[in-house]
Protein backbone atom coordinates (compact mmCIF):
# COMPACT_ATOMS: atom_id res chain seq x y z
CA UNK A 1 0.00 0.00 0.00
CA UNK A 2 1.33 3.43 -1.04
CA UNK A 3 0.02 6.49 0.83
CA UNK A 4 0.61 10.12 -0.01
CA UNK A 5 1.95 11.84 -3.06
CA UNK A 6 5.29 10.96 -4.53
CA UNK A 7 7.71 13.83 -5.30
CA UNK A 8 7.89 14.72 -8.92
CA UNK A 9 10.87 13.45 -10.79
CA UNK A 10 12.65 15.06 -13.68
CA UNK A 11 11.50 14.07 -17.11
CA UNK A 12 13.79 12.22 -19.48
CA UNK A 13 16.11 14.72 -21.19
CA UNK A 14 15.64 15.09 -24.92
CA UNK A 15 12.03 13.88 -24.70
CA UNK A 16 9.02 16.03 -25.49
CA UNK A 17 6.65 14.20 -23.21
CA UNK A 18 8.86 12.46 -20.71
CA UNK A 19 9.20 9.03 -22.34
CA UNK A 20 12.10 7.26 -23.98
CA UNK A 21 10.06 6.56 -27.10
CA UNK A 22 10.42 10.20 -28.26
CA UNK A 23 13.83 11.00 -26.72
CA UNK A 24 16.60 12.31 -28.92
CA UNK A 25 19.35 10.87 -26.75
CA UNK A 26 21.43 8.08 -28.15
CA UNK A 27 23.65 5.41 -26.67
CA UNK A 28 26.64 6.99 -24.85
CA UNK A 29 25.15 10.48 -24.43
CA UNK A 30 25.89 12.30 -21.13
CA UNK A 31 23.33 14.63 -19.57
CA UNK A 32 24.93 17.44 -17.59
CA UNK A 33 21.82 19.09 -16.34
CA UNK A 34 18.10 18.62 -16.38
CA UNK A 35 15.89 19.92 -19.20
CA UNK A 36 12.96 22.13 -18.44
CA UNK A 37 9.86 20.06 -17.85
CA UNK A 38 7.86 19.96 -21.12
CA UNK A 39 4.14 20.12 -21.23
CA UNK A 40 2.43 16.73 -21.23
CA UNK A 41 0.40 15.42 -24.15
CA UNK A 42 -3.02 17.17 -24.10
CA UNK A 43 -5.87 14.86 -23.24
CA UNK A 44 -3.55 12.41 -21.44
CA UNK A 45 -3.41 11.80 -17.72
CA UNK A 46 0.23 10.77 -17.65
CA UNK A 47 1.68 12.34 -20.79
CA UNK A 48 1.48 9.34 -23.17
CA UNK A 49 -0.57 8.75 -26.32
CA UNK A 50 -1.80 5.38 -25.05
CA UNK A 51 -4.29 7.05 -22.69
CA UNK A 52 -4.93 10.24 -24.69
CA UNK A 53 -8.50 11.13 -25.60
CA UNK A 54 -7.47 13.06 -28.70
CA UNK A 55 -8.52 11.69 -32.02
CA UNK A 56 -7.32 12.10 -35.61
CA UNK A 57 -7.85 15.70 -36.76
CA UNK A 58 -8.08 17.30 -33.27
CA UNK A 59 -6.32 20.64 -32.72
CA UNK A 60 -4.80 21.65 -29.38
CA UNK A 61 -4.74 25.31 -28.37
CA UNK A 62 -2.93 26.35 -25.25
CA UNK A 63 -1.42 24.15 -22.63
CA UNK A 64 -3.09 21.85 -20.15
CA UNK A 65 -2.21 22.01 -16.52
CA UNK A 66 0.27 19.32 -15.56
CA UNK A 67 -1.25 16.16 -14.25
CA UNK A 68 -0.04 13.91 -11.60
CA UNK A 69 2.46 11.31 -12.67
CA UNK A 70 1.79 7.64 -12.16
CA UNK A 71 2.79 6.72 -8.58
CA UNK A 72 5.87 4.59 -8.44
CA UNK A 73 7.07 5.74 -11.90
CA UNK A 74 9.99 8.00 -12.71
CA UNK A 75 8.59 9.36 -15.97
CA UNK A 76 4.86 8.92 -15.59
CA UNK A 77 4.38 5.65 -17.51
CA UNK A 78 3.39 2.16 -16.44
CA UNK A 79 6.44 0.62 -18.13
CA UNK A 80 8.74 1.81 -15.30
CA UNK A 81 6.21 1.77 -12.46
CA UNK A 82 6.94 -0.30 -9.38
CA UNK A 83 3.27 -0.84 -8.60
CA UNK A 84 1.96 -4.37 -8.98
CA UNK A 85 -1.43 -5.87 -9.79
CA UNK A 86 -3.89 -5.17 -6.95
CA UNK A 87 -2.08 -2.14 -5.45
CA UNK A 88 -4.35 0.67 -4.26
CA UNK A 89 -3.20 4.30 -4.30
CA UNK A 90 -4.77 6.57 -1.71
CA UNK A 91 -4.44 10.32 -1.74
CA UNK A 92 -5.67 13.53 -3.25
CA UNK A 93 -5.53 13.84 -6.98
CA UNK A 94 -5.98 16.72 -9.30
CA UNK A 95 -9.26 18.62 -9.05
CA UNK A 96 -10.06 18.01 -12.71
CA UNK A 97 -9.73 14.27 -12.24
CA UNK A 98 -11.80 14.55 -9.04
CA UNK A 99 -14.59 16.41 -10.82
CA UNK A 100 -14.59 13.93 -13.67
CA UNK A 101 -14.76 11.04 -11.22
CA UNK A 102 -17.56 12.73 -9.27
CA UNK A 103 -19.61 13.12 -12.43
CA UNK A 104 -19.15 9.49 -13.32
CA UNK A 105 -19.67 8.03 -9.87
CA UNK A 106 -21.87 10.15 -7.58
CA UNK A 107 -22.06 9.44 -3.91
CA UNK A 108 -18.39 8.63 -3.49
CA UNK A 109 -16.17 10.41 -0.99
CA UNK A 110 -14.39 13.64 -2.08
CA UNK A 111 -11.53 13.16 0.33
CA UNK A 112 -10.52 9.55 -0.11
CA UNK A 113 -10.88 7.45 -3.26
CA UNK A 114 -9.94 3.95 -4.16
CA UNK A 115 -8.62 3.35 -7.62
CA UNK A 116 -8.70 -0.28 -8.78
CA UNK A 117 -5.73 -1.29 -10.88
CA UNK A 118 -6.95 -3.62 -13.66
CA UNK A 119 -5.21 -4.95 -16.75
CA UNK A 120 -7.82 -3.31 -19.02
CA UNK A 121 -7.32 0.22 -17.61
CA UNK A 122 -4.56 1.15 -20.01
CA UNK A 123 -5.92 -0.55 -23.15
CA UNK A 124 -5.62 1.31 -26.42
CA UNK A 125 -8.73 1.79 -28.61
CA UNK A 126 -7.71 -1.13 -30.82
CA UNK A 127 -7.21 -3.40 -27.82
CA UNK A 128 -10.52 -2.29 -26.30
CA UNK A 129 -12.28 -3.22 -29.54
CA UNK A 130 -10.72 -6.69 -29.46
CA UNK A 131 -11.76 -7.24 -25.84
CA UNK A 132 -15.31 -6.13 -26.60
CA UNK A 133 -15.38 -8.55 -29.54
CA UNK A 134 -14.23 -11.44 -27.35
CA UNK A 135 -16.79 -10.53 -24.70
CA UNK A 136 -19.59 -10.43 -27.28
CA UNK A 137 -18.38 -13.72 -28.80
CA UNK A 138 -18.40 -15.48 -25.43
CA UNK A 139 -21.89 -14.12 -24.73
CA UNK A 140 -23.11 -15.35 -28.12
CA UNK A 141 -21.93 -18.94 -27.63
CA UNK A 142 -22.90 -19.03 -23.96
CA UNK A 143 -19.67 -20.33 -22.49
CA UNK A 144 -20.45 -22.86 -19.78
CA UNK A 145 -19.54 -21.69 -16.31
CA UNK A 146 -18.06 -24.17 -13.92
CA UNK A 147 -20.19 -25.08 -10.98
CA UNK A 148 -18.93 -23.25 -7.91
CA UNK A 149 -21.85 -24.05 -5.64
CA UNK A 150 -21.86 -27.41 -3.92
CA UNK A 151 -25.06 -27.09 -1.92
CA UNK A 152 -26.27 -30.39 -3.37
CA UNK A 153 -23.75 -32.19 -1.19
CA UNK A 154 -25.42 -30.87 1.92
CA UNK A 155 -28.99 -31.52 0.73
CA UNK A 156 -30.97 -34.69 1.30
CA UNK A 157 -30.54 -37.45 -1.32
CA UNK A 158 -33.26 -38.00 -3.91
CA UNK A 159 -35.00 -41.31 -4.28
CA UNK A 160 -34.85 -41.05 -8.08
CA UNK A 161 -31.08 -40.78 -8.49
CA UNK A 162 -31.10 -40.99 -12.29
CA UNK A 163 -33.05 -37.76 -12.60
CA UNK A 164 -29.89 -35.67 -12.87
CA UNK A 165 -28.30 -37.80 -15.62
CA UNK A 166 -31.39 -38.50 -17.72
CA UNK A 167 -32.91 -35.05 -18.02
CA UNK A 168 -32.16 -32.75 -20.92
CA UNK A 169 -31.44 -33.46 -24.61
CA UNK A 170 -27.97 -34.87 -23.88
CA UNK A 171 -28.98 -37.07 -20.98
CA UNK A 172 -28.61 -40.82 -20.90
CA UNK A 173 -31.47 -42.75 -22.57
CA UNK A 174 -33.92 -44.30 -20.18
CA UNK A 175 -35.31 -47.78 -20.68
CA UNK A 176 -39.05 -47.34 -21.10
CA UNK A 177 -39.70 -50.91 -20.00
CA UNK A 178 -37.97 -50.32 -16.65
CA UNK A 179 -40.58 -50.33 -13.94
CA UNK A 180 -40.10 -48.12 -10.96
CA UNK A 181 -39.86 -50.12 -7.79
CA UNK A 182 -41.99 -47.61 -5.88
CA UNK A 183 -43.79 -44.35 -6.40
CA UNK A 184 -41.45 -41.54 -5.39
CA UNK A 185 -44.39 -39.38 -4.40
CA UNK A 186 -45.17 -41.85 -1.65
CA UNK A 187 -41.71 -41.47 -0.17
CA UNK A 188 -41.84 -38.58 2.29
CA UNK A 189 -38.33 -38.83 3.63
CA UNK A 190 -35.21 -40.16 1.95
CA UNK A 191 -34.40 -42.19 5.05
CA UNK A 192 -37.56 -44.23 4.52
CA UNK A 193 -36.42 -45.54 1.13
CA UNK A 194 -35.38 -49.17 1.44
CA UNK A 195 -32.05 -50.51 0.28
CA UNK A 196 -33.49 -52.59 -2.63
CA UNK A 197 -35.19 -49.48 -4.00
CA UNK A 198 -32.00 -47.45 -3.78
CA UNK A 199 -30.06 -50.24 -5.50
CA UNK A 200 -32.77 -50.46 -8.15
CA UNK A 201 -32.42 -46.76 -8.95
CA UNK A 202 -28.70 -46.24 -8.41
CA UNK A 203 -27.17 -49.54 -9.62
CA UNK A 204 -29.62 -51.54 -11.69
CA UNK A 205 -30.94 -48.72 -13.86
CA UNK A 206 -27.49 -47.41 -14.90
CA UNK A 207 -26.36 -50.95 -15.63
CA UNK A 208 -29.39 -51.54 -17.85
CA UNK A 209 -28.69 -48.27 -19.67
CA UNK A 210 -25.02 -49.08 -20.25
CA UNK A 211 -25.81 -52.65 -21.33
CA UNK A 212 -28.25 -51.33 -23.93
CA UNK A 213 -25.55 -48.98 -25.27
CA UNK A 214 -23.00 -51.79 -25.45
CA UNK A 215 -25.49 -54.11 -27.18
CA UNK A 216 -26.26 -51.48 -29.79
CA UNK A 217 -22.55 -50.98 -30.47
CA UNK A 218 -22.04 -54.76 -30.87
CA UNK A 219 -24.98 -55.10 -33.25
CA UNK A 220 -23.68 -52.20 -35.36
CA UNK A 221 -20.22 -53.81 -35.40
CA UNK A 222 -21.54 -57.15 -36.68
CA UNK A 223 -23.85 -55.66 -39.30
CA UNK A 224 -21.75 -52.73 -40.54
CA UNK A 225 -18.09 -53.68 -40.12
CA UNK A 226 -18.26 -57.50 -40.27
CA UNK A 227 -21.17 -57.66 -42.74
CA UNK A 228 -22.84 -60.69 -41.21
CA UNK A 229 -25.79 -60.36 -43.60
CA UNK A 230 -23.48 -60.97 -46.57
CA UNK A 231 -22.37 -64.25 -44.98
CA UNK A 232 -25.99 -65.31 -44.51
CA UNK A 233 -26.68 -64.56 -48.17
CA UNK A 234 -23.60 -66.52 -49.30
CA UNK A 235 -24.73 -69.56 -47.31
CA UNK A 236 -28.17 -69.26 -48.89
CA UNK A 237 -26.76 -68.94 -52.41
CA UNK A 238 -24.50 -71.99 -52.29
CA UNK A 239 -25.38 -74.33 -49.43
CA UNK A 240 -29.13 -73.96 -49.91
CA UNK A 241 -28.68 -73.86 -53.71
CA UNK A 242 -30.54 -70.61 -54.20
CA UNK A 243 -28.15 -69.88 -57.07
CA UNK A 244 -29.64 -72.04 -59.82
CA UNK A 245 -26.62 -71.88 -62.13
CA UNK A 246 -24.30 -73.06 -59.36
CA UNK A 247 -26.60 -75.92 -58.33
CA UNK A 248 -27.16 -77.05 -61.93
CA UNK A 249 -23.49 -77.11 -62.92
CA UNK A 250 -22.42 -78.73 -59.63
CA UNK A 251 -24.96 -81.56 -59.87
CA UNK A 252 -24.26 -82.18 -63.57
CA UNK A 253 -20.50 -82.45 -63.04
CA UNK A 254 -20.81 -84.81 -60.06
CA UNK A 255 -23.50 -87.13 -61.40
CA UNK A 256 -21.95 -87.40 -64.86
CA UNK A 257 -18.74 -88.66 -63.27
CA UNK A 258 -20.74 -91.09 -61.14
CA UNK A 259 -22.64 -92.34 -64.19
CA UNK A 260 -19.38 -92.89 -66.04
CA UNK A 261 -18.44 -95.54 -63.49
CA UNK A 262 -15.94 -93.73 -61.32
CA UNK A 263 -15.38 -95.27 -57.91
CA UNK A 264 -15.50 -93.27 -54.66
CA UNK A 265 -11.72 -93.38 -54.48
CA UNK A 266 -11.49 -91.75 -57.92
CA UNK A 267 -14.28 -89.18 -57.53
CA UNK A 268 -14.02 -88.16 -53.89
CA UNK A 269 -10.50 -86.78 -54.01
CA UNK A 270 -9.50 -83.19 -53.17
CA UNK A 271 -8.23 -82.56 -56.68
CA UNK A 272 -11.44 -83.70 -58.41
CA UNK A 273 -13.82 -82.10 -55.91
CA UNK A 274 -12.01 -78.75 -55.93
CA UNK A 275 -12.02 -78.78 -59.72
CA UNK A 276 -15.78 -79.42 -59.77
CA UNK A 277 -16.39 -76.67 -57.21
CA UNK A 278 -14.27 -74.11 -59.05
CA UNK A 279 -16.08 -74.80 -62.35
CA UNK A 280 -19.45 -74.52 -60.63
CA UNK A 281 -18.44 -71.17 -59.12
CA UNK A 282 -17.43 -69.95 -62.56
CA UNK A 283 -20.93 -70.63 -63.86
CA UNK A 284 -22.48 -69.09 -60.74
CA UNK A 285 -24.03 -65.65 -60.65
CA UNK A 286 -22.33 -64.99 -57.31
CA UNK A 287 -19.06 -66.81 -57.97
CA UNK A 288 -17.03 -63.59 -58.13
CA UNK A 289 -18.02 -62.41 -54.65
CA UNK A 290 -15.25 -62.11 -52.00
CA UNK A 291 -16.92 -64.81 -49.89
CA UNK A 292 -17.05 -67.50 -52.60
CA UNK A 293 -13.48 -68.79 -51.93
CA UNK A 294 -14.53 -69.65 -48.37
CA UNK A 295 -16.40 -72.75 -49.62
CA UNK A 296 -14.60 -76.08 -49.84
CA UNK A 297 -15.65 -79.72 -50.11
CA UNK A 298 -14.99 -82.13 -47.26
CA UNK A 299 -15.62 -85.85 -46.66
CA UNK A 300 -17.32 -87.24 -43.59
CA UNK A 301 -16.31 -90.75 -44.60
CA UNK A 302 -15.23 -92.60 -47.72
CA UNK A 303 -17.76 -95.22 -48.96
CA UNK A 304 -16.56 -98.39 -50.53
CA UNK A 305 -18.89 -98.22 -53.58
CA UNK A 306 -21.70 -96.09 -54.98
CA UNK A 307 -24.92 -98.09 -54.79
CA UNK A 308 -26.82 -97.47 -58.04
CA UNK A 309 -30.25 -97.38 -56.35
CA UNK A 310 -29.30 -95.42 -53.20
CA UNK A 311 -30.37 -91.76 -53.24
CA UNK A 312 -28.09 -90.94 -50.30
CA UNK A 313 -24.86 -92.13 -51.88
CA UNK A 314 -23.35 -88.67 -51.54
CA UNK A 315 -24.25 -88.13 -47.88
CA UNK A 316 -20.54 -88.54 -47.19
CA UNK A 317 -19.94 -85.25 -48.98
CA UNK A 318 -20.40 -81.87 -47.31
CA UNK A 319 -19.76 -78.30 -48.37
CA UNK A 320 -17.93 -76.40 -45.67
CA UNK A 321 -17.72 -72.66 -45.15
CA UNK A 322 -14.75 -70.98 -43.50
CA UNK A 323 -15.86 -68.66 -40.71
CA UNK A 324 -13.40 -66.51 -38.76
CA UNK A 325 -13.73 -65.04 -35.31
CA UNK A 326 -15.93 -63.31 -34.17
CA UNK A 327 -18.43 -64.46 -36.81
CA UNK A 328 -18.16 -68.02 -35.51
CA UNK A 329 -20.09 -66.82 -32.46
CA UNK A 330 -23.17 -66.68 -34.69
CA UNK A 331 -22.31 -69.15 -37.48
CA UNK A 332 -21.32 -72.03 -35.23
CA UNK A 333 -20.41 -75.63 -36.07
CA UNK A 334 -23.91 -76.70 -35.09
CA UNK A 335 -25.35 -74.25 -37.61
CA UNK A 336 -23.02 -75.54 -40.31
CA UNK A 337 -24.14 -79.13 -39.60
CA UNK A 338 -27.75 -78.05 -40.13
CA UNK A 339 -26.80 -76.31 -43.36
CA UNK A 340 -25.16 -79.51 -44.60
CA UNK A 341 -28.23 -81.59 -43.73
CA UNK A 342 -30.25 -79.33 -45.98
CA UNK A 343 -27.49 -79.42 -48.61
CA UNK A 344 -27.49 -83.25 -48.67
CA UNK A 345 -31.25 -83.41 -49.17
CA UNK A 346 -31.15 -80.77 -51.90
CA UNK A 347 -28.34 -82.73 -53.60
CA UNK A 348 -30.59 -85.81 -53.58
CA UNK A 349 -33.31 -83.78 -55.30
CA UNK A 350 -30.79 -82.65 -57.91
CA UNK A 351 -29.81 -86.30 -58.40
CA UNK A 352 -33.44 -87.19 -59.14
CA UNK A 353 -33.79 -84.29 -61.57
CA UNK A 354 -30.61 -85.32 -63.37
CA UNK A 355 -31.69 -89.01 -63.54
CA UNK A 356 -35.10 -88.22 -65.05
CA UNK A 357 -33.51 -85.82 -67.53
CA UNK A 358 -31.11 -88.60 -68.53
CA UNK A 359 -34.10 -90.93 -69.01
CA UNK A 360 -35.69 -88.35 -71.29
CA UNK A 361 -32.48 -88.03 -73.35
CA UNK A 362 -32.23 -91.82 -73.66
CA UNK A 363 -35.84 -92.19 -74.82
CA UNK A 364 -35.48 -89.35 -77.31
CA UNK A 365 -32.32 -90.84 -78.77
CA UNK A 366 -34.03 -94.24 -79.05
CA UNK A 367 -36.98 -92.67 -80.89
CA UNK A 368 -34.66 -90.99 -83.38
CA UNK A 369 -32.25 -93.87 -83.94
CA UNK A 370 -34.55 -96.90 -83.86
CA UNK A 371 -37.85 -95.27 -84.74
CA UNK A 372 -39.54 -96.24 -81.47
CA UNK A 373 -41.76 -93.16 -81.41
CA UNK A 374 -44.87 -95.18 -82.34
CA UNK A 375 -44.16 -98.04 -80.00
CA UNK A 376 -46.69 -98.75 -77.24
CA UNK A 377 -43.99 -99.49 -74.69
CA UNK A 378 -42.17 -96.28 -75.62
CA UNK A 379 -45.32 -94.25 -74.99
CA UNK A 380 -45.96 -95.99 -71.66
CA UNK A 381 -42.43 -95.31 -70.48
CA UNK A 382 -42.82 -91.64 -71.37
CA UNK A 383 -45.98 -91.47 -69.21
CA UNK A 384 -44.18 -93.17 -66.33
CA UNK A 385 -41.28 -90.71 -66.61
CA UNK A 386 -43.66 -87.77 -66.75
CA UNK A 387 -45.44 -88.76 -63.53
CA UNK A 388 -42.14 -89.31 -61.72
CA UNK A 389 -40.84 -85.98 -62.90
CA UNK A 390 -44.02 -84.28 -61.69
CA UNK A 391 -43.47 -85.70 -58.20
CA UNK A 392 -39.83 -84.57 -58.09
CA UNK A 393 -40.70 -81.08 -59.29
CA UNK A 394 -43.40 -80.83 -56.62
CA UNK A 395 -40.87 -81.68 -53.91
CA UNK A 396 -38.35 -79.29 -55.42
CA UNK A 397 -40.87 -76.45 -55.68
CA UNK A 398 -42.08 -77.02 -52.14
CA UNK A 399 -38.53 -76.89 -50.76
CA UNK A 400 -37.68 -73.80 -52.79
CA UNK A 401 -40.80 -71.99 -51.60
CA UNK A 402 -40.77 -72.94 -47.93
CA UNK A 403 -37.01 -72.81 -47.28
CA UNK A 404 -35.56 -70.39 -49.81
CA UNK A 405 -38.41 -67.89 -49.76
CA UNK A 406 -40.78 -68.10 -46.78
CA UNK A 407 -38.23 -69.02 -44.13
CA UNK A 408 -35.72 -66.50 -45.48
CA UNK A 409 -38.30 -63.68 -45.48
CA UNK A 410 -39.23 -64.44 -41.88
CA UNK A 411 -35.56 -64.61 -40.95
CA UNK A 412 -34.66 -61.21 -42.43
CA UNK A 413 -37.69 -59.58 -40.80
CA UNK A 414 -36.72 -60.88 -37.34
CA UNK A 415 -33.05 -60.15 -37.90
CA UNK A 416 -33.83 -56.46 -38.38
CA UNK A 417 -35.31 -56.34 -34.85
CA UNK A 418 -32.37 -58.05 -33.11
CA UNK A 419 -31.08 -55.85 -30.30
CA UNK A 420 -28.06 -57.79 -29.06
CA UNK A 421 -25.61 -60.53 -30.01
CA UNK A 422 -27.74 -63.25 -28.44
CA UNK A 423 -30.69 -62.04 -30.47
CA UNK A 424 -28.76 -62.41 -33.74
CA UNK A 425 -27.58 -65.92 -32.79
CA UNK A 426 -31.04 -66.98 -31.66
CA UNK A 427 -32.70 -65.62 -34.82
CA UNK A 428 -30.24 -67.47 -37.06
CA UNK A 429 -30.65 -70.72 -35.11
CA UNK A 430 -34.46 -70.44 -35.28
CA UNK A 431 -34.22 -69.87 -39.02
CA UNK A 432 -32.25 -73.11 -39.52
CA UNK A 433 -34.53 -75.10 -37.20
CA UNK A 434 -37.55 -73.85 -39.10
CA UNK A 435 -35.96 -74.76 -42.42
CA UNK A 436 -35.19 -78.31 -41.22
CA UNK A 437 -38.70 -78.65 -39.82
CA UNK A 438 -40.31 -77.57 -43.07
CA UNK A 439 -37.89 -79.70 -45.05
CA UNK A 440 -39.18 -82.83 -43.23
CA UNK A 441 -35.73 -83.56 -41.81
CA UNK A 442 -36.72 -83.81 -38.14
CA UNK A 443 -37.07 -87.04 -36.16
CA UNK A 444 -40.86 -86.73 -36.02
CA UNK A 445 -41.03 -86.42 -39.79
CA UNK A 446 -38.77 -89.45 -40.32
CA UNK A 447 -41.65 -91.75 -41.48
CA UNK A 448 -42.61 -89.25 -44.16
CA UNK A 449 -38.99 -88.84 -45.26
CA UNK A 450 -38.57 -92.64 -45.46
CA UNK A 451 -41.43 -92.76 -47.97
CA UNK A 452 -39.79 -90.01 -50.03
CA UNK A 453 -36.45 -91.86 -49.96
CA UNK A 454 -38.20 -95.03 -51.18
CA UNK A 455 -39.71 -93.08 -54.07
CA UNK A 456 -36.29 -91.65 -54.95
CA UNK A 457 -34.83 -95.17 -54.92
CA UNK A 458 -37.53 -96.35 -57.35
CA UNK A 459 -36.69 -93.48 -59.73
CA UNK A 460 -33.01 -94.48 -59.75
CA UNK A 461 -34.01 -98.12 -60.27
CA UNK A 462 -36.25 -97.12 -63.19
CA UNK A 463 -33.36 -95.33 -64.90
CA UNK A 464 -30.95 -98.23 -64.29
CA UNK A 465 -33.41 -100.73 -65.83
CA UNK A 466 -33.90 -98.52 -68.88
CA UNK A 467 -30.22 -98.06 -69.76
CA UNK A 468 -29.16 -101.59 -68.76
CA UNK A 469 -30.25 -103.21 -72.05
CA UNK A 470 -30.77 -101.90 -75.58
CA UNK A 471 -34.12 -101.84 -77.38
CA UNK A 472 -35.19 -104.77 -79.57
CA UNK A 473 -37.61 -105.04 -82.45
CA UNK A 474 -40.47 -107.51 -82.54
CA UNK A 475 -42.78 -107.64 -85.56
CA UNK A 476 -41.57 -104.21 -86.65
CA UNK A 477 -42.24 -102.59 -83.28
CA UNK A 478 -39.59 -101.43 -80.76
CA UNK A 479 -39.73 -103.24 -77.45
CA UNK A 480 -37.56 -103.12 -74.34
CA UNK A 481 -36.42 -106.35 -72.68
CA UNK A 482 -36.89 -104.88 -69.16
CA UNK A 483 -40.30 -103.33 -69.82
CA UNK A 484 -42.10 -105.58 -67.33
CA UNK A 485 -39.55 -104.81 -64.59
CA UNK A 486 -39.89 -101.09 -65.30
CA UNK A 487 -43.66 -101.41 -65.16
CA UNK A 488 -43.40 -103.05 -61.73
CA UNK A 489 -41.12 -100.24 -60.55
CA UNK A 490 -43.68 -97.71 -61.72
CA UNK A 491 -46.53 -99.49 -59.93
CA UNK A 492 -44.52 -99.48 -56.71
CA UNK A 493 -43.79 -95.80 -57.24
CA UNK A 494 -47.47 -95.07 -57.72
CA UNK A 495 -48.37 -96.95 -54.54
CA UNK A 496 -45.78 -95.04 -52.47
CA UNK A 497 -46.82 -91.69 -53.91
CA UNK A 498 -50.50 -92.31 -53.11
CA UNK A 499 -49.58 -93.47 -49.64
CA UNK A 500 -47.52 -90.31 -49.10
CA UNK A 501 -50.48 -88.21 -50.20
CA UNK A 502 -52.76 -89.92 -47.65
CA UNK A 503 -50.24 -89.51 -44.81
CA UNK A 504 -49.66 -85.81 -45.53
CA UNK A 505 -53.42 -85.24 -45.83
CA UNK A 506 -53.99 -86.70 -42.35
CA UNK A 507 -51.18 -84.59 -40.91
CA UNK A 508 -52.67 -81.43 -42.36
CA UNK A 509 -56.20 -82.30 -41.15
CA UNK A 510 -54.87 -82.82 -37.61
CA UNK A 511 -53.17 -79.42 -37.69
CA UNK A 512 -49.65 -80.84 -37.56
CA UNK A 513 -47.19 -79.03 -39.82
CA UNK A 514 -49.66 -76.68 -41.56
CA UNK A 515 -46.98 -75.75 -44.10
CA UNK A 516 -47.61 -79.14 -45.73
CA UNK A 517 -50.77 -77.64 -47.21
CA UNK A 518 -48.49 -76.11 -49.80
CA UNK A 519 -47.15 -79.58 -50.61
CA UNK A 520 -50.69 -81.01 -50.96
CA UNK A 521 -51.74 -78.18 -53.21
CA UNK A 522 -48.81 -78.81 -55.49
CA UNK A 523 -48.89 -82.62 -55.65
CA UNK A 524 -52.69 -82.92 -55.97
CA UNK A 525 -52.76 -80.91 -59.14
CA UNK A 526 -56.19 -81.17 -60.82
CA UNK A 527 -57.19 -83.59 -58.01
CA UNK A 528 -55.12 -86.33 -59.60
CA UNK A 529 -54.42 -88.28 -56.39
CA UNK A 530 -57.76 -87.48 -54.81
CA UNK A 531 -59.82 -88.76 -57.75
CA UNK A 532 -57.74 -91.89 -58.20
Amino acid sequence: MVQGEEPKRAALPGSAHGHSSDSALGIGCVVSKSDPLPSPLPGSAYGHSSDSTLGIGCMVQGSEPPRAALPGSSYGHSSDSSLGVGCVVKGKEDQNLQKTKNEEDKGSSTDDRMVCWTPGLWLSPGEKTQQEYLTALSAQYQVEHYEDCYNLLASSPESQLLKQVTRGPWGLPMDQTLRRATDTTAVQLSEMVSLPVLIKHSVTAPLITHVSLVNKAIVDYFFVELGVERHFEALRHFLLMEDGEFAQSLSDLIFEKMASGQTPGELLTPLVLNSILSKALQYSLHGDTPLAPNFTFALRFLPETFHPHAPDSLNCLELRYKVDWPLNIIITDSCMNKYNRLFSFLLQLKHMVWSLRDVWFHLKRTALVKGAGRSVQFRQLQLYRHEMQHFVKVIQGYIANQILQVSWTEFTAKLATAGDLDGIHRTHADYLNRAIFRGLLTEKAAPVMNIIHSIFSLILKFRAQLIAQPWDSQQGEAVHPSFIAMQQSYNTFKYYSHFLFKVVTKLVNRGYQPHLEDFLLRINFNNYYKDS
